[in-house]
């Protein structure tokens, strides 16, 4: 799993642009694809955010992602609400020096005019109105 591009410096040059919210949504990332045809599926994982806005999100994985990818991820706000399809650019992977097998991984809201996008940043303009 080290053949993964991680950022390792300390020092992230800040570029949020959005009020953050912390709190627990349920991420699934597509990291794999399936084989077109073979009607599978591709390998998914879960994580949890740490934080998130309607640009992105921080999530904690047990295996590291590849800096750069385009992945399909479905984002669970609240466990009564549906997923919200989104696709997502990897901005950074770092793994957490405390927590052995531990990475945190910074992703980027690919915007869009797709109803999974649209309905995402509704969600997220919610949340925040109740924050």
């Amino acid at each position: 799993m080290d053949s993964h591009p991680v950022q390792t410096s300390k020092k992230r040059t800040e570029l949020r642009a959005d009020f953050r919210l912390a709190g627990r949504a349920l991420v699934v990332l597509e990291v794999e694809s399936d084989d077109p045809g073979a009607g599978q599926g591709g390998r998914t994982i879960s994580a949890d955010t740490r934080d998130l806005s309607a640009g992105g999100f921080r999530i904690e994985t047990k295996v590291p992602v590849t800096v750069g990818a385009l992945l399909a991820a479905k984002v669970q706000l609240n466990p009564s609400q549906p997923f919200h399809e989104l696709a997502v650019d990897v901005m950074w992977c770092e793994r957490v020096k405390e927590v052995r097998g531990c990475w945190q991984v910074g992703l980027k809201v690919v915007s869009s005019d797709t109803q999974g996008f649209l309905s995402w940043v509704d969600a997220v303009a919610l949340a925040l109105a109740d924050a």
